[in-house]
């Protein structure tokens, strides 16, 4: 009897030896336009490392299929090149110390559906309140440009937001940089999340840049059928794509633009002005 309780133990032990809870986790939820649902749990702990964490519960993904007839969300570790990346995961730890750190590397997050738009949810309570995690943030925008470039469908979600609605964004992947095409041929859409104490190292701030509200952007917006871009910014490049990225056909007249036999819905612009790409997301009534 005495034996069978200390194997019971010694199993005990080396079962929390090998599951270490990280300084901080927590769940994102997504659905999509069929109603498809996926979960990932991101999180932190000084002693994490870059790579992988089977410490943590980590487990690389990478050689399984997309579930191509459902919704698939990943967390990789590929930061600058979409789809450069050597580990796909449910769960991602990355190392995180707030103490000595301003934000965590920020994770990218992939994600393959054929029902866009998707909708995000997590538990908004005050967890994200923190001050190591005060400015966390979910984004469309590249890395690489936080926040001096624009990005595709402008999503910026602080994570704060205590709003109990779950929060609905589009495709992000018809840009260079934004999505890629897999192996097996799968458009694979990119977008990324941080971990963030304190965003004042980096170009402007997340409210300072809003396209939509920038004097370049397009006017009347939402428009019938029509819309204009201010004449002193000579355009080049326009397009206009649907959210689903499929591009749209429209008659240009100098900086007046004709999208007459489109239907009413979200588009999303952009074009090439002063050396520098805008887009934005265009509403037609």
């Amino acid at each position: 009897m005495m034996k069978h309780v200390y194997l019971l133990l010694f199993m005990l032990i080396g079962a929390n030896s090998f599951s270490q809870i990280p300084e901080f986790e927590f769940q994102l939820y997504f659905e999509d336009a069929a109603g498809n649902k996926d979960t990932i749990t991101l999180g932190y702990d000084p002693s994490a490392l870059e790579t992988i964490n089977p410490q943590f519960g980590e487990v690389n993904i990478k050689t399984t299929p997309i579930d191509t007839a459902s919704l698939d969300v990943r967390a990789t570790e590929g930061l600058i090149s979409p789809g450069d990346d050597q580990f796909n995961f449910k769960k991602r730890i990355i190392p995180y110390d707030c103490a000595v750190e301003k934000l965590g590397s920020p994770i990218p997050i992939q994600i393959f559906t054929n029902h866009w738009p998707v909708n995000i949810s997590w538990n908004k309570g005050t967890e994200f309140w923190d001050t190591c995690r005060q400015s966390s943030i979910f984004t469309s925008y590249h890395p690489g440009g936080w926040w001096d470039v624009g990005a595709p469908s402008h999503l910026k979600l602080y994570m704060n937001n205590i709003t109990n609605q779950p929060i609905t964004f589009y495709d992000n992947s018809f840009v260079p940089d934004y999505g890629y095409i897999d192996e097996e041929g799968n458009k694979i859409t990119m977008f990324w999340f941080a971990f963030v104490k304190d965003f004042s190292q980096f170009v402007g701030s997340l409210s300072s840049f809003n396209p939509e509200g920038n004097k370049i952007g397009p006017y009347p917006n939402p428009f019938e059928n029509s819309f204009n871009l201010p004449e002193d910014i000579s355009p080049s490049k326009i397009q206009i794509r649907d959210i689903r990225g499929s591009k749209i056909e429209f008659e240009q007249k100098g900086n007046s633009i004709n999208l007459i036999n489109c239907n009413p819905g979200i588009y999303f612009l952009s074009f090439i002005a002063n050396k520098q790409l805008y887009n934005f997301k265009i509403i037609k009534q």
